[in-house]
């Protein structure tokens, strides 16, 4: 009697061994094919939708508008919705850490007396 020697990956079982799932593995494009071959990225599709009236919205109004106030209505009652609106519009504040000491020195009494108070 002839014995099979069953192949098992490195979890100890034939998970991922099987040909079609090796071949699911492998992307559709050939080598030096680009990834997208339409070319339309996701961001240029989302740009477009944005200008299109919203069919959810009785007032008629693009995404763009609907989202806009979703986000200002909620950046009342949230500080993080605020924070990322502020983000958004304004961009990131840029934070630099360095200088002397006593600079350092003085912004942490002024931050711990304030807190105190």
């Amino acid at each position: 009697m002839k014995e099979s020697i069953k192949k098992v990956n490195c979890l100890g079982d034939t998970r991922g061994l099987h040909p079609n799932s090796q071949k699911n593995l492998r992307p559709e494009w050939k080598p030096g094919q680009a990834g997208n071959p339409k070319g339309f990225s996701l961001t240029a599709r989302m740009k477009l939708l944005m200008k299109e009236v919203c069919p959810y919205d009785a007032k008629g109004r693009t995404w763009e508008e609907v989202i806009a106030e979703a986000a200002l209505r909620q950046a009342l009652d949230k500080t993080e919705a605020l924070k990322n609106l502020q983000d958004r519009i304004e961009g990131k504040v840029a934070l630099t850490i360095g200088g002397s000491g006593e600079a350092i020195r003085m912004i942490h009494e002024w931050v711990t007396v304030d807190a105190a108070e």
